[in-house]
């Protein structure tokens, strides 16, 4: 079943909150590798955006996770 994209943008700010914790890294370390903007950063973490196709890439390769996997779509991060 294909999610909405109000599931896939909860599922990715909540999986996004969930890796960055695992990993104990802070927002501004993650902006810090990512080149994230403040603005975007917040935006994801506060489910108020998604992310570009360039941003998202540059995250998953930084949490090493599948972007079906941030964005809620798939259930294995690999």
């Amino acid at each position: 079943m294909q999610k909405s994209l109000s599931e896939c943008s909860t599922l990715f700010r909540v999986r996004l909150r969930m890796l960055l914790s695992r990993r104990r890294m802070s927002g501004l370390e993650f902006m810090r590798r990512t080149g994230l903007s403040q603005s975007s950063y917040y935006g994801y973490v506060s489910g108020k955006i998604l992310p570009s196709y360039a941003s998202m890439i540059l995250m998953c390769h930084e949490l090493g996770v599948s972007s079906d996997y941030l964005l809620g779509i798939a259930e294995d991060g690999a």
